[in-house]
């Protein structure tokens, strides 16, 4: 069974521990799959088995809003066969990137005996900013913090980011005989490493030139993909392709042309080749990780004491 008709059932086995284990341990184990063909058909035997190897996708093409009647059991003479009524989503990638952040943030914490956070930004727009912030409130008290833009689209808000970046604790604020706490409390006090990768680009790689400038922690990965201008200037070609003629780039302050043509540089370079990446593992996001943990170790963040209330 393809994984975007169990990718609910499995989240929610995940993180509500509803009573699905049964559900997803027939469909791991069994190898038949019945569909009916009817948005409204529930009759098992107007429908058509089909072996896991085949290409059972056809059965999926319906309507927008038609459901599809879907039953699993061992073979055609199962006694006791398991009905369920579904809707197919035009794509599974929303539910697979939902389960790689997810397997990322899950990853992240239980390596580090959960200080450091991780966040992904998918592009620089108000998506992206939603993104951050929810994900900036969450692990903004860590003692460390990942965020990766791998595969960002760009767009035009880097800088909200990085303006929550640069953001620096000037005081501490504190209830008697209590903890203190930060003051502003949007703000983070440990280090921060930045993922970047060749399919990183525009705002995305802004990002990276913005936070290297203004030095707020250590980028890993490979060069992104050398177009920080916008799509302009479009020109389609004879096989329906397109030719874009950049009219504007970037420079430094030191007069130095940015990013057009090659990208932004990470400071440790680490490339997921595809061994590594077949075999299940993230060495960018492991690298990451092992120099934000370093980094901790060097630089321990801690509160200074409470001066001496005054007497009144």
């Amino acid at each position: 069974m393809h994984s975007h008709l169990v990718a609910v059932p499995a989240w929610r086995w995940r993180h509500e521990q509803a009573p699905v284990e049964g559900l997803l341990k027939r469909v791991a184990n069994e190898d038949l799959v019945l569909i009916s063909s009817g948005g409204s058909d529930w009759l098992p035997s107007n429908g058509q088995a089909v072996k896991v190897p085949e290409n059972y996708f056809r059965l999926l093409q319906v309507g927008k809003s038609d459901e599809v009647a879907l039953t699993v059991g061992r073979g055609p003479k199962d006694p006791a066969p398991r009905t369920f009524r579904v809707k197919p989503v035009r794509s599974d990638r929303d539910a697979r990137y939902a389960r790689w952040v997810t397997d990322n943030i899950e990853k992240v914490l239980k390596a580090s005996n959960g200080d450091v956070g991780y966040m992904h930004i998918t592009a620089m727009g108000g998506g992206g900013i939603m993104q951050f912030d929810k994900f900036w409130r969450a692990f903004r008290y860590k003692k460390g913090l990942v965020i990766d833009v791998r595969g960002n689209g760009g767009g035009w808000t880097e800088y909200f980011m990085i303006d929550k970046l640069e953001r620096k604790m000037v005081a501490h604020n504190v209830l008697r005989n209590m903890e203190p706490f930060r003051y502003p409390g949007s703000t983070a006090t440990g280090p921060i490493v930045v993922l970047s990768n060749e399919y990183n680009g525009s705002d995305g790689e802004a990002f990276i030139e913005h936070f290297k400038a203004r030095k707020l922690g250590t980028v890993v990965g490979v060069p992104s993909w050398g177009g920080l201008v916008g799509i302009l200037n479009r020109q389609m070609t004879i096989d329906n392709g397109t030719v874009e003629q950049s009219n504007n780039a970037f420079y430094d302050e030191a007069g130095k042309w940015l990013v057009e043509g090659h990208g932004a540089d990470p400071d440790v370079v680490v490339d997921n080749d595809p061994a590594t990446a077949s075999a299940g593992r993230d060495a960018q996001l492991e690298k990451a990780l092992e120099l934000v943990q370093r980094q901790i170790r060097e630089r321990p963040f801690a509160f200074p004491p409470v001066p001496k209330y005054p007497v009144r």
